[in-house]
């Protein structure tokens, strides 16, 4: 007996043109080729080759399982972590052609049996689901009975390992996979996971012999800096007027800080949201929304903010204190610069911050736990303090050899402070007598932004009240952002030559 679903079947097979990874890389993604190590890995997961991806945000990684996906005779299923996200998902692939969708505990009951009916008449290539569904006895038996499945997707992976920085419980449920579907080929895929990581999800999701594809994690577009923990309110808005409206994600520690902060940008006359879990979720809603349409260009948030956020212009992302750990800081600094445009990614650090997050390692009662994310914690303060090149740091923390042939930067990066530092060595006698000379003329009773401001030229109503658009240091700097002054007005006080005086508003004079 020809049933409706096998004449469908019949009808796609017939009707599947074009039909090569090319052909179909063209027709519904709109590309001439691929990006490095995407053609590699969609053939092996097209051979069933159990595959892990690593490869940094943006790298394209969701091709490698959409469109093969597309080349499968069943369906294949993709396990993403954050509900919120999957309508977005599958809509995105139903607007170049896809039949994709998702099952989940939004759609009213009779939506849902829509859904299932459609998923059993083989209507859909791809469908999106938690991971919690998987831990499911009658999901199980309804997707082995009733649906031709020919693979696992997981979104995310190192959600499933315990020395993750973002572990969840509910992907454990993933280890049950192989069991299940011993013929189905999983690929997991993730931006950010040393190779102990890599190893543990490996395990738990009884991959065999599987083929690991990583690509460098060096982000070349990304400027990456630290920067001193001194008046961050006011440095940051000094930088966001400089850029004009452009785009930024500000990563605040608290809620309370989100709100505060975004107040504050307001007063400065620069449109700022606040985002976090204590929203409803109709507001956080909105607030995506019109970052993503770019009605509002800076976002202040928590780390609840970002992930599944495609928007590929972020031109600056801030941490006003440093993250907990380097996967998390790298995931973050990741959601700027998506379509290849330079970039800024800033931290401000202050050693007091560390207890910000000893606090909540010790509400934890667990001893292992404890010393896990205290290690994790020293990585990011390491970072912050070393004097050599930070990128360097960061591939090294993900398992890249970066003294090879092979290795994407050289001695110097050129897209750190710490390296940028040393190439502008040639003319710091020069931009160091600027700053000392405007901060002995603007009379040693101002902080740093306003000295940096006065060097820039800015017409804002306090230096015109001083007549310090007077003097002649007045906008004589041109080559230096406002972001590098910073940094090099930082190492001048390093070294001595500038002190910063005690109080509430501290201010400058020259030693």
């Amino acid at each position: 007996m020809i049933t409706v679903k096998k004449l469908f079947r019949l009808f796609m097979q017939n009707h599947q043109t074009p039909n090569t990874s090319q052909e179909l890389l063209q027709k519904y993604f709109g590309y001439d080729s691929f990006r490095p190590l995407q053609e590699e890995i969609i053939q092996k997961f097209l051979d069933k080759k159990d595959c892990v991806v690593l490869m940094p945000t943006g790298g394209g990684k969701s091709l490698c399982f959409q469109l093969p996906a597309l080349q499968f005779s069943g369906i294949t299923i993709v396990i993403s972590p954050l509900i919120a996200l999957m309508k977005d998902q599958a809509d995105s692939l139903k607007a170049v052609g896809i039949p994709a969708t998702f099952v989940n505990s939004t759609l009213s009951a009779v939506d849902k049996q829509v859904r299932i009916q459609e998923l059993e008449e083989g209507k859909y290539k791809l469908l999106y689901i938690s991971p919690e569904k998987l831990g499911n006895p009658s999901f199980i038996n309804w997707i082995k009975t009733r649906l031709e499945i020919s693979a696992f997707a997981i979104d995310e992976a190192h959600c499933i390992s315990q020395w993750g920085h973002d572990f969840r419980p509910d992907y454990r449920n993933l280890s049950e996979l192989r069991e299940n579907f011993p013929e189905c080929p999983i690929i997991a895929l993730t931006a950010s996971a040393t190779p102990k990581v890599r190893d543990d999800v490996i395990q738990a999701l009884q991959l065999k012999n599987p083929e690991i594809f990583t690509s460098s994690f060096f982000r070349k577009n990304l400027n990456i800096s630290v920067l001193p923990k001194q008046q961050t309110k006011e440095t940051i808005a000094d930088i966001l007027s400089e850029k004009k409206g452009e785009s930024a994600i500000i990563y605040c520690f608290s809620r309370k800080e989100t709100e505060d902060l975004a107040e504050y940008l307001n007063e400065e006359g620069i449109a700022a949201l606040p985002y976090h879990a204590g929203l409803p979720a109709k507001t956080r809603e909105t607030v995506q929304d019109k970052f993503i349409k770019d009605e509002v260009p800076v976002v202040t948030a928590t780390i609840a903010f970002g992930m599944g956020v495609d928007k590929p212009n972020v031109r600056t992302v801030f941490h006003t204190v440093f993250p907990k750990t380097m996967e998390g800081y790298y995931q973050e600094i990741g959601r700027a610069g998506r379509d290849g445009l330079e970039s800024e990614c800033i931290c401000f650090f202050s050693e007091g911050d560390r207890q910000k997050h000893e606090f909540f390692i010790r509400q934890n009662p667990s001893q292992k736990f404890q010393a896990q994310e205290r290690e994790k914690m020293q990585t990011m303060l390491n970072f912050t303090r070393q004097k050599t090149c930070r990128w360097k740091k960061v591939l090294e923390y993900f398992g890249e050899d970066v003294t090879g042939k092979n290795s994407e930067i050289s001695d110097n990066c050129e897209k750190c402070d710490i390296c940028q530092a040393k190439s502008d060595t040639f003319d710091a006698t020069e931009i160091t007598q600027k700053i000392l000379s405007c901060v002995i003329r603007t009379g040693e009773r101002f902080g740093k932004n306003y000295v940096l401001k006065v060097l820039k030229g800015s017409s804002e109503k306090k230096i015109l009240e001083n007549s310090h658009d007077k003097l002649s240091v007045w906008g004589i700097e041109k080559k230096y952002s406002l972001p590098k002054l910073s940094e090099i007005f930082a190492y001048i006080e390093s070294y001595a030559f500038l002190e910063m005086s005690s109080g509430e508003f501290p201010t400058y004079f020259v030693t």
